[in-house]
C-alpha cells in the first residue's frame, strides 16, 4: 500500500524513480531523513501522496508531485524541506503542514 516507508533514524536516497498509484500514500515518513531528487510521484487520490507523522526531516529536490489529492502533508511536528518541485493538480492541496510542523521551501 505505501511504495516508501522511514522508521526511526532511518535515512537514505531516492533518484529518478516512478511511484504511482498506491492504495495509501507514495512515501510515508515516520522519523528519519530521506533525499527525493527527480521522482515522478502522482496519481495517490484516497491520501496524501507524501506524508510526514513524526519528527524528521526530509529533502524534496526537483521533484514532479502531480495529480494527487494532497502532495505533501505532515502533522506530529514534522519539518519536510521542498526545494524546486513541481506540485500541481492537487484536488485538496498541495502542501498542507499542521500540528507543529515547519515546512522550508525555496
Amino acid at each position: 500500500d505505501t511504495s516508501v516507508k522511514t522508521t526511526d533514524s532511518g535515512k537514505g536516497t531516492l533518484k529518478g524513480n516512478i511511484i504511482r498509484t498506491n492504495n495509501i500514500h507514495a512515501v510515508q515518513l515516520s522519523g528519519g531523513t530521506t533525499v527525493f531528487t527527480d521522482n515522478y510521484i502522482y496519481e495517490h487520490w484516497k491520501s496524501p501522496a507524501i506524508f510526514g507523522n513524526a519528527p524528521g526531516a526530509a529533502h524534496f529536490q526537483a521533484n514532479a508531485i502531480f495529480e494527487n489529492v494532497i502532495g505533501v502533508k505532515t502533522v506530529n511536528r514534522a519539518n519536510p524541506v521542498l526545494t524546486g518541485n513541481h506540485i500541481t493538480g492537487c484536488t485538496a492541496a498541495a502542501v498542507h503542514i499542521s500540528d507543529g510542523g515547519l515546512g522550508l521551501f525555496k
